[in-house]
């Protein structure tokens, strides 16, 4: 809603809507419900450029935001060099790796579109939504794979059709 209220009101000198870093992966079909690649869909729709950019977290800690925010520091230029999609948005997925490193490899491919199993348990008069993210399906060289796997996915998502 913000990246529509700003753009309607005349704000046309924006060569970029970067949104993110997103605390969670927005991988697979699940970016289809995501908040963040929303905003960088809003800019595609109305004619600009976007980048949506989150961080995968397996469930071990805290992010790490200052890795996060290098990662990111050294995927950007290369973005801003290339076009976005032709109606779409480039949306980015950053590793949360096991081991240290320093710089994973950017890896373009197509999100991936298996979704997430989703169960619900009724608990305490309340339902309550349950979910095994990284025990989800994936397919080889797609985005869940790869960032699973270490790598920062970069994958176009189009929004006309």
């Amino acid at each position: 809603d913000c990246v529509r209220v700003a753009l309607s009101l005349g704000l046309k000198s924006i060569d970029w809507v970067l949104a993110g870093i997103n605390e969670g992966g927005n991988l697979g079909a699940d970016l289809l419900l995501s908040g963040t690649a929303s905003a960088a869909r809003e800019a595609a729709i109305r004619g600009h450029k976007g980048i949506a950019i989150s961080q995968y977290k397996a469930r071990r800690g805290d992010v790490n935001w200052s890795r996060a925010q290098a990662w990111t520091s050294s995927v950007l230029p290369q973005l801003f060099e290339r076009e976005p999609p032709l109606g779409g948005f480039w949306n980015v997925n950053l590793p949360d790796p096991l081991e240290p490193v320093e710089a994973p490899p950017l890896i373009e491919c197509p999100v991936d579109s298996l979704p997430l199993p989703v169960l619900a348990e009724f608990q305490g008069g309340k339902w309550r939504y349950i979910t095994r993210y990284q025990e989800r399906p994936r397919t080889d060289g797609c985005d869940v794979a790869l960032c699973f796997g270490g790598a920062i996915t970069l994958s176009a998502v189009f929004c006309r059709w």
